[in-house]
């Protein structure tokens, strides 16, 4: 599964082993990191992180969720500041290897 594991500062990791989503990761100036399943992109600003996220979410990846502040928490707070649009899908794994998806409609 590819998802958007984490969102810190101007920072975003990637969990993917698609090579498709991994060139795409390139083209918005992402790089792989010494986990070959974890790629790194790093943003200027918020609102090019924002655009970043979008890219991504229409590139059909969801953001990780479940407690604290995770993926789908920021992705949902920079939503509420007008710097994210439109619907996402957060994930969250529920144990032995299940998970929950759930839409947030725009």
């Amino acid at each position: 599964m590819e998802y958007v594991a984490k969102i810190s500062e101007l920072t975003i990791l990637v969990r993917t082993q698609s090579e498709t989503t991994q060139k795409h990761i390139e083209h918005l100036g992402g790089e792989p990191t010494a986990d070959p399943q974890i790629w790194r992109i790093y943003a200027r600003t918020e609102i090019e992180q924002a655009k970043q996220l979008e890219s991504l979410r229409d590139h059909g990846l969801a953001f990780g969720g479940g407690w604290g502040w995770e993926p789908a928490g920021v992705v949902e707070w920079l939503r509420s500041r007008g710097l994210f649009h439109g619907p996402f899908e957060e994930v969250v794994w529920l144990g032995d290897g299940k998970t929950s998806r759930t839409v947030h409609p725009e």
